[in-house]
């Protein structure tokens, strides 16, 4: 097991938090830590979720994580690290108007 930090970003909408929850509880990976706050883009939230589990069982969430209509981005990295402003800027440049 290795541990990873999955962020997520999404559209502001209160539903959000408990569709993300779900796919974790479903495939039955234990959550370590959760932080939700505004994005450095207006009118976008982002959770960043820190979880130990391998390497197919993150991707396959963050694919079913994405397929939600809310969810603009998924994104994996290794370890419990979080996305720099500019990083976080780059993900998101094909959904900012």
């Amino acid at each position: 097991m290795k541990n990873y930090t999955i962020t997520v970003f999404s559209e502001s909408n209160a539903a959000v938090f408990d569709t993300i929850m779900s796919v974790f509880s479903y495939r039955n990976i234990n959550i370590d830590r959760v932080k939700t706050e505004k994005s450095s883009v207006a009118g976008i939230r982002r959770f960043i979720i820190n979880v130990s589990t391998n390497n197919n069982r993150m991707e396959n969430v963050a694919r079913q994580i994405e397929k939600n209509v809310f969810i603009l981005k998924a994104n994996i990295q290794h370890m419990h690290n979080e996305l720099t402003e500019t990083e976080e800027k780059n993900i998101l440049k094909n959904y900012i108007n």
